[in-house]
């Protein structure tokens, strides 16, 4: 299992975790939004606000939790969000959880904007199992997978 190790222009726009360790997409996020060279630094003001879990440009959805499920105006709204400006004047960050539950049409609507994403906005999709979202989403993604194994080792190391 390779690790994630982003630095500058080389983040991807679109992460795609299937079965990723409980908080491994917050460990990304951290990465992205940090502006330092050496992210996450845990000083900026976007560590601090990470670590506090406030920061208003991550955007973090769980079904069940605090998005009632996942339909075409909960993915409308997001891509209208996405082009708007951060609050921070940095990068954008979205986290969509359990990824594999939306809809045909949901994903569809979701494709557009992870094929050309508005400039420093980002997304990551978490499921369990890739087999449900459509190929042509699956192919905007840079995607890793994990299994127990890898599960433990990262889980020991967060």
């Amino acid at each position: 299992m390779e690790q994630l190790k982003f630095t500058g222009e080389k983040i991807p726009h679109a992460i795609l975790l299937e079965n990723p360790p409980d908080d491994y997409a917050i460990k990304i996020a951290k990465n992205v939004i940090c502006m330092s060279e050496n992210a996450p630094c845990g000083i900026c003001s976007h560590c601090i606000k990470m670590q506090a879990g406030s920061h208003p440009d991550v955007k973090t959805f769980k079904k069940g939790e605090n998005v009632d499920k996942y339909n075409i105006e909960f993915i409308r709204n997001l891509c209208d969000d996405a082009y708007l400006l951060s609050n921070e004047g940095g990068r954008k960050i979205y986290i969509i959880y359990n990824a594999d539950d939306l809809s045909v049409q949901c994903q569809n609507a979701l494709l557009k904007t992870i094929e050309e994403p508005p400039k420093d906005v980002y997304f990551i999709l978490c499921c369990n199992s890739k087999e449900k979202l459509l190929e042509t989403v699956i192919s905007r993604c840079t995607a890793l997978a994990f299994n127990d194994d890898d599960k433990a080792k990262i889980t020991e190391a967060l």
